[in-house]
């Protein structure tokens, strides 16, 4: 769940919570598949910051927890 918020000039931020599963075959903690436990491993918070500018939306993402990450993704509309 994230709480998006608009800002001034075609941007916006937001802060959340999240978790997910995760359906790999590999891994199993004694003997438990990955799916069972993946989700306490995948909690995280996390925070964005987008802009839209002439049609393209770029967005910024930082997530923390058990499998922190940072991203960047880039929307073109293909018409």
């Amino acid at each position: 769940m994230t709480y998006l918020r608009a800002l001034p000039g075609n941007q916006y931020a937001g802060l959340g919570v999240g978790s997910g599963v995760l359906l790999s075959g590999e891994g199993t903690a004694g003997g438990v598949p990955l799916f069972v436990y993946s989700p306490l491993l995948g909690a995280n918070v996390h925070g964005v910051y987008g802009v839209h500018v002439s049609g393209v939306n770029v967005e910024g993402l930082l997530r923390l927890g058990g499998l922190s990450s940072v991203g960047v993704r880039v929307d073109v509309p293909l018409r």
